[in-house]
């Protein structure tokens, strides 16, 4: 999962329309009946959330270049609630842009209309509306206190830091260390199979390359210099997933974080301080070149 930064004060200008508002007006009275229109929620979204988003699942950080197919997803549903009898969903967000996150076609479809939350009793039904007959602006943000007040289970990439919630493992799984991260990696499906095996291969191919390294070093097929040369290589390569528009950031940002857990303790014990004392040196700038 991703942390994005969106300004909820600069809507495209499709969701400002003359046209899009007359829509909103419609859901409004139709409420969890109305057609609601992917033309100005999706179409008029879809290219700006793409670059806010890097081009990334905000729910599972797949890149849409391995096929991930992006979707406007609606944070919260915007007609009906599943388990919640009689709620008409959030129909008055359905152009909302607080509640419209880029996902990939199968975190969206898992998630659907689950929109659970720490207490029931709290959850919002109707908006309060102005004089014009909109919602008032506390009931559409998703960052204002009514709609916070609801306390989601869901955890939202434009507001929740991820790393509060989650903890990624070695092995390609997900831990929670929240109720809120724990109902997230159910309701976006963030251990299926291949999330899994494509988080594991980004630590794996780190491993395995500081390995082959290492052992050619030990044998004496390389060098010290040409050791460090490129044990170089391979932290700027890993260092490079790191940046927000790569596929599963998070987990590089693990690796470097607790490189001890992800890279050293995969090594045999009388090669660990090798593996420990080149990442210190890259971390320091002294990796290479050697300094003089």
């Amino acid at each position: 999962m991703i942390r994005v930064q969106k300004d909820f004060d600069a809507p495209p200008t499709g969701l400002v329309s003359e046209s899009c508002q007359a829509q909103q007006q419609k859901a409004l009275t139709e409420k969890a009946t109305h057609n609601f229109s992917g033309y100005y929620y999706r179409d008029s979204t879809i290219k700006t959330l793409r670059r806010i988003y890097s081009h990334k699942c905000g729910y599972c950080e797949t890149h849409e270049s391995a096929g991930a197919s992006l979707r406007v997803d609606h944070y919260r549903p915007k007609a009906g609630v599943k388990d919640v009898p009689g709620h008409e969903g959030y129909y008055w967000l359905a152009y909302e842009w607080s509640n419209l996150v880029l996902s990939c076609e199968k975190c969206n479809g898992r998630k659907l209309h689950n929109f659970p939350l720490q207490d029931e009793a709290n959850r919002v039904s109707v908006p309060t509306l102005t004089n014009n007959g909109l919602p008032i602006s506390d009931c559409c943000r998703a960052d204002k206190t009514i709609l916070l007040a609801e306390h989601p289970l869901l955890l939202n990439p434009e507001l929740d830091n991820p790393d509060e919630h989650l903890i990624f493992r070695p092995n390609g799984t997900i831990d929670a260390k929240t109720e809120r991260g724990k109902k997230s990696i159910e309701l976006y499906f963030l251990e299926r199979d291949e999330l899994i095996t494509n988080r594991k291969n980004m630590t794996d191919d780190v491993v395995e390359d500081l390995k082959k390294h290492l052992l050619n070093f030990l044998s004496r097929e390389i060098n010290e210099q040409t050791y460090r040369y490129v044990t170089q290589g391979v932290y700027e390569r890993a260092a490079l997933n790191r940046q927000t528009d790569k596929a599963y950031s998070r987990v590089a940002n693990a690796l470097f974080d607790d490189f001890e857990t992800f890279v050293v303790s995969q090594f045999p014990s009388g090669q660990q301080a090798y593996i420990r004392q080149s990442f210190q040196l890259y971390q320091q700038g002294k990796l290479w070149p050697i300094p003089k």
